[in-house]
């Protein structure tokens, strides 16, 4: 059912008018489908953290980078545009000391050579990274987002060690919805072994 209220017009009809106000609009309702159009609703991507996914957080600990793989599993290629961007929402942000959304240490880069993808500035309370130029994503090619900067908080009763989901969130991928994709950062010791 969608209903559309209309004011401040006059419908005249031979000798016949009737005005419509903001008190009495012309109200138009009917019942019809709705084909959304937009895009593919399922997520184009696969993500996953490459190489070590687990943020110190013992005495002393320091600064990580985390590196996201950002894969294209979609059965075509995706053509990015300078509107398509991506960032990192989560519930868990507080298990960081430095905000994963506020930091400006966010960097694209090609998988194969780790070159650095050119990407707008972000304005104050725009959180989104954006792609400067067009650029092609092939089929099963993939790119990183490299986040730096980040510091796992001091583990407490009510910020335990473990594996917390956040999500890379995605807008403007021509063909597909708005979406997000869900991937795992886990705080905890470091132990490292050595063999003799």
């Amino acid at each position: 059912m969608v209903q559309l209220e209309i004011y401040n017009l006059t419908l005249t009809k031979d000798e016949f008018s009737t005005t419509y106000t903001k008190f009495q609009p012309l109200i138009i309702d009917k019942v019809f489908e709705v084909i959304d159009l937009r895009g593919a609703n399922e997520c184009p991507f696969e993500v996953f953290i490459l190489g070590n996914d687990t943020l110190y957080n013992g005495e002393g600990n320091n600064t990580q980078t985390v590196n996201l793989l950002i894969n294209n599993i979609s059965d075509k290629e995706l053509k990015f545009s300078d509107e398509s961007g991506f960032r990192v929402i989560s519930n868990f942000l507080h298990i960081l000391e430095n905000d994963v959304q506020q930091t400006g240490n966010l960097k694209l880069k090609q998988f194969n050579s780790f070159n650095d993808i050119p990407t707008k500035p972000r304005s104050t309370g725009n959180d989104f990274l954006y792609y400067q130029n067009e650029y092609l994503l092939n089929k099963d090619e993939s790119v990183i987002l490299e986040i730096s900067g980040l510091k796992a908080k001091q583990p407490t009763f009510k910020n335990p060690s473990g594996s917390y989901p956040f999500y890379l969130e995605y807008k403007n991928i021509p063909g597909y919805r708005n979406g997000k994709a869900k991937f795992y950062i886990k705080t905890g010791k470091i132990f490292i072994h050595y063999k003799f």
